[in-house]
């Protein structure tokens, strides 16, 4: 039986939490607390873990909702003058991304002190990178691991990110797949049915055709099927796809893009990185606080117990 890491990611559960349960409150003494986020949070991880039993669980999170105490993210002495690659390549990326609303971060700060009394690991990117190379770095980790130590492994990437393509595996002793919505297990075979190319070469697809979901243009006159004819052709490699191209103009775009889409597993990518241990006592007595009795009941109970931190990542 292989030994599962599942990676949930965290940025897309509280958006999605906000927009699921947003209306949920409860009274906290004499103040009304928003719960919604904490609980649709909470109650994913629960039903994802009882869905998977992994071995081990991280949750995984963009820099811009890391605690106030940003004592163990990575320091700079001019972080004013860094810029993330991704906007050093292309001013525009994500321009079209909002602030968080105020909302998530109250509830992501809650949120904080019952994932502290759980048995998983937290980790938020560095200052310039973001929580999907995280997860690529992650992945590439538990691999790693499983290689050096003769484990068959599998990796679950809970989100509906088109980006994790690039990340699914199926070998025979070791496989990546994302958990997307509805409950749905999206693996190598989707990827192809769904963009006409296998993952490995789904960076260079997506360098052709573009992203508007991160504001990336796509090479003019290269769609969906055009890209993903012309990756097939070339056999995935770069050469033979610049070489197609019309001008120089269609190749700096290509290798732009390719810089964008392609996720870093460089460990550059870790700001901070916390494991934490089990305090069921603690942790219940927040269910208690925050009226969320349905956590108390004995099979979250159960699926709370078997959750484990990925203790061989090592913060800096």
């Amino acid at each position: 039986m292989s030994k599962k890491l599942l990676i949930v990611d965290g940025n897309l559960h509280l958006h999605k939490s906000h927009a699921i349960h947003g209306k949920l409150s409860t009274k906290v003494g004499d103040k009304v607390v928003k719960t919604g986020v904490i609980y649709g949070f909470l109650r994913t991880l629960v039903r994802t873990t009882t869905m998977y039993n992994p071995v081990h669980t991280v949750i995984v999170f963009d820099r811009s909702v890391c605690p106030a105490d940003k004592s163990k993210i990575t320091k700079r002495k001019k972080i004013a003058d860094d810029v993330a690659p991704r906007y050093e390549a292309y001013a525009t990326y994500k321009i079209g991304r909002k602030a968080l609303p105020l909302e998530i971060w109250e509830g992501k700060k809650i949120l904080d002190r019952f994932l502290r009394n759980m048995n998983v690991t937290l980790i938020y990117s560095s200052i310039l990178y973001e929580a999907d190379d995280l997860i690529a770095y992650v992945t590439h980790r538990f691999e790693l691991y499983c290689l050096n130590n003769h484990i068959d492994g599998e990796v679950v990437i809970h989100s509906e990110d088109k980006d994790f393509n690039q990340l699914l595996q199926k070998n025979r002793d070791f496989s990546v797949r994302k958990h997307c919505r509805g409950d749905k297990v999206y693996g190598w075979e989707d990827c192809v049915k769904g963009f006409g190319v296998v993952p490995p070469r789904f960076t260079l697809f997506q360098a052709l055709n573009g992203d508007s979901n991160d504001g990336i243009p796509g090479v003019p006159g290269y769609g969906p099927k055009k890209s993903a004819k012309l990756v097939e052709e070339s056999d995935g490699d770069n050469l033979r796809i610049a070489e197609a191209l019309a001008d120089q103009e269609e190749r700096r775009i290509f290798y732009r893009n390719l810089g964008l889409v392609t996720l870093s597993c460089d460990r550059a990518v870790v700001g901070s990185l916390q494991h934490y241990k089990l305090d069921i006592d603690k942790l219940n007595e927040l269910f208690r606080k925050y009226k969320m009795a349905s956590f108390l009941r004995a099979d979250d109970q159960e699926s709370i117990r078997k959750m484990r931190a990925f203790r061989i990542l090592k913060s800096r």
